[in-house]
């Protein structure tokens, strides 16, 4: 496979909502399927399984009501499908893992958008037949060539307009700790910043960015706000672990390209209580994991 540009692929993502009219080659798709199998889980004991539409027109109609609550889709070409073992720490890896494949599509040229809450899984379940009675469809994704005619951006500024700005993103003070939980992070450290800038830059539910990471001279810890929220559970699953998962990717992926070893470790219960009086992490935040510098 090719190796990803990451800082390009990380800066060109975006939610795509409106597909051009034209499949895209069974190559670019299979190496899509591939990043998606070949990527590093946060939990390797769960079991991940994706699955692709060929037809993406299909699974839309099942989905178009849902959709247009969504952000007014068009039909595209393909879908993904993912589906996770229900087990602790499903959501958090799928996330972890899916990133990577959406990374993978952009850096590909491809469309993508993460879809999670807003589908019911009873609409998706012809298209995964054999789903074991301990497995959930988590998230899917559109996949195809963004749509850039006219009519496509006076959509997408539609868009814009009625979410408000929902695309804006936190500053780093206000999702980065130093030392403890109360302190802001003002560290000038030229690499390390660039790894939170990529961080901070990671998609979320109506980009809420739930997440918050404590930093000190030996880890990052990370956790997620699970503050009940319009969306951020649905069908029993919480997505904002999901989200979590998705901002540990950026951090791992970016840690990897500059050159830093090791990755997430997912804590014991006995070690998440340790670490969230140490650091002083608000009992509304679940503790993710660990990341040693």
């Amino acid at each position: 496979m090719r190796e990803m540009d990451l800082a390009s692929a990380i800066a060109k993502r975006r939610s795509v909502r409106r597909y051009a009219d034209r499949p895209v080659p069974r190559e670019l798709v299979q190496q899509v399927t591939a990043a998606a199998r070949h990527a590093v889980p946060l939990c390797p004991d769960v079991g991940v399984r994706w699955y692709t539409v060929w037809d993406g027109n299909v699974l839309f109609r099942c989905l178009e009501a849902q959709a247009v609550v969504y952000g007014i889709f068009s039909s595209p070409p393909h879908y993904l499908i993912a589906v996770s073992e229900e087990r602790p720490g499903y959501m958090e890896n799928l996330g972890f893992c899916m990133e990577q494949m959406i990374l993978a599509a952009t850096d590909l040229g491809l469309g993508t958008c993460w879809i999670g809450g807003m589908f019911r899984e009873a609409s998706v379940h012809e298209f995964v037949p054999d789903l074991a009675a301990d497995e959930r469809i988590v998230a899917l994704t559109p996949l195809g060539y963004a749509d850039t005619s006219q009519k496509a951006d006076l959509a997408r500024r539609l868009q814009r307009w009625r979410t408000g700005g929902l695309g804006s993103r936190k500053p780093l003070s206000e999702i980065f700790s130093q030392d403890i939980w109360a302190v802001p992070w003002t560290s000038r450290d030229e690499t390390l910043n660039r790894i939170l800038e990529r961080t901070r830059l990671a998609p979320s539910w109506a980009n809420t960015q739930p997440w918050h990471f404590v930093i000190d001279d030996r880890q990052v810890i990370a956790t997620v706000d699970h503050t009940p929220q319009a969306g951020n559970v649905r069908e029993g699953k919480p997505y904002y672990r999901l989200d979590g998962g998705i901002a540990m990717c950026h951090f791992y992926l970016a840690a990897q390209a500059a050159g830093w070893s090791g990755g997430w470790r997912v804590p014991e219960a006995a070690e998440a209580k340790m670490l969230r009086d140490r650091y002083a992490i608000p009992e509304d935040y679940d503790v993710l994991g660990v990341y040693l510098l």
